[in-house]
């Protein structure tokens, strides 16, 4: 094989001829596409939520918790335990319930799925541990299988809003979820979309959507009474815990019942 002298030293003849060709080439290297690698997906809550998500609650050390056995769930806001022997009403801390009745109900039935006749570890909101004005204790409550936050997935799974006594500590991680239940259309939510779709009518060439059942008011809310009692009520207050009937303001005080001293209802 010939060979050829270059300044690289005697070099075969078809390496020789294969150099040339790339000296030759007037294209400078700064001039080469480089395709650049893809950019990775982006989340889809951060694209729904310009803050991102906040950082995990970390979870508590549940070898000093006290566990108890869930007997009754009263409605979503409290769950009756039977703790180190005894039972207590557990208050939720920074769940609040839906307003309108149909939401109400499917809350509650949620929450027994979640935790009817499971045990839970129960982290008291204070030491000693504090009631409300019911007399239900304050607590935050985690499934004992598998460490499930419950106050925290109420809010996640949107079928319970924010309550006022939502302490600064968790409160960036709630209203987080609690935009994002809204947004994807979760639990009482996606109620509400299906409930306002199958009501959709045609009235005079418009279509109209008449107010859902059990939706509220500012001026005319929806409240609860007993068969018996003389009062109406909030969803979750303690006088409720047989359930209760729900119905208009309006129709309560044609009725002649007061608004209950205890739970305060609009």
């Amino acid at each position: 094989m010939a060979r050829i002298p270059t300044l690289f030293g005697v070099l075969p003849l078809p390496v020789a001829l294969a150099l040339a060709a790339a000296l030759a080439d007037p294209t400078p290297l700064a001039q080469v596409r480089v395709d650049p690698a893809p950019e990775p997906e982006a989340d889809v809550a951060t694209l729904n939520d310009p803050a991102g998500p906040p950082r995990a609650i970390p979870q508590p050390d549940f070898s000093k918790l006290p566990t108890g056995r869930v007997l009754r769930v009263v409605d979503v806001t409290s769950v009756i335990a039977a703790v180190a022997g005894r039972g207590q009403e557990l208050r939720l801390v920074g769940v609040e319930p839906p307003q309108a009745p149909v939401h109400v109900r499917a809350a509650k039935d949620f929450l027994e799925n979640l935790l009817k006749g499971e045990q839970v570890y129960v982290r008291y909101a204070a030491d000693p541990p504090r009631q409300d004005e019911f007399g239900r204790i304050l607590a935050y409550v985690y499934r004992v299988p598998d460490g499930l936050f419950v106050n925290l997935e109420l809010v996640r799974q949107g079928y319970a809003g924010l309550a006022a006594d939502l302490p600064a500590e968790h409160r960036q991680t709630f209203e987080y979820y609690f935009r994002q239940a809204r947004q994807a259309g979760r639990g009482q939510w996606a109620q509400q979309e299906k409930v306002g779709s199958a009501s959709q009518g045609a009235i005079g060439g418009k279509t109209t959507q008449p107010t859902a059942p059990g939706d509220e008011s500012a001026d005319d809310p929806v409240v609860y009474v007993t068969r018996t009692g003389r009062k109406y009520h909030r969803a979750d207050c303690p006088h409720l815990r047989k359930g209760g009937t729900p119905i208009k303001r309006s129709e309560a005080r044609k009725r002649g019942l007061e608004p209950c001293s205890r739970c305060d209802p609009p």
